[in-house]
């Protein structure tokens, strides 16, 4: 197991919460979301199997997966989001931070908050803090 988070609703919902669970099968990053009544599988999103999986996210909109792209010595972290409803994939970018990122305790922090969910890195020296707002393709702010 990679990650596990809760689901937030718009509507803010009572009761037993959803779940999403990140992990590698074969290679392969896995997404699924799970009822939080039974563990059901209620939808499944396989990520691509040149990428490491990380980290998952959410707001109240949409689920971000957030892996390392790239190859070992040097990565650049690529964000899909999926559709909370079914888990299709609705858009994907890639942050380029190849210079930085060589291993998954690169990347500080992948956060989760129902407003704006961020990703954070460093430079090599420790020197410049870099962060995304998930969702916010390109948007690196340092």
């Amino acid at each position: 197991m990679k990650d596990l988070e809760v689901m937030e609703t718009a509507a803010g919902h009572v009761g037993l919460k959803d779940y999403l669970a990140l992990h590698e099968e074969h290679g392969k990053g896995i997404t699924r979301r799970l009822k939080g009544s039974n563990g059901e599988v209620v939808w499944e999103y396989k990520g691509s199997s040149d990428d490491v999986p990380l980290q998952i996210s959410t707001n109240v909109k949409d689920v971000f997966v957030v892996s390392l792209h790239g190859s070992w010595g040097g990565y650049n972290l690529k964000v899909t989001t999926l559709d909370p409803v079914t888990g299709k994939k609705t858009n994907e970018y890639i942050l380029t931070s190849k210079a930085d990122v060589h291993s998954p305790e690169d990347v500080l922090l992948v956060g989760a908050n129902s407003a704006s969910p961020i990703i954070a890195w460093t430079d090599k020296s420790y020197s410049n803090l870099k962060v995304n707002i998930l969702g916010k393709s390109g948007s690196i702010q340092s």
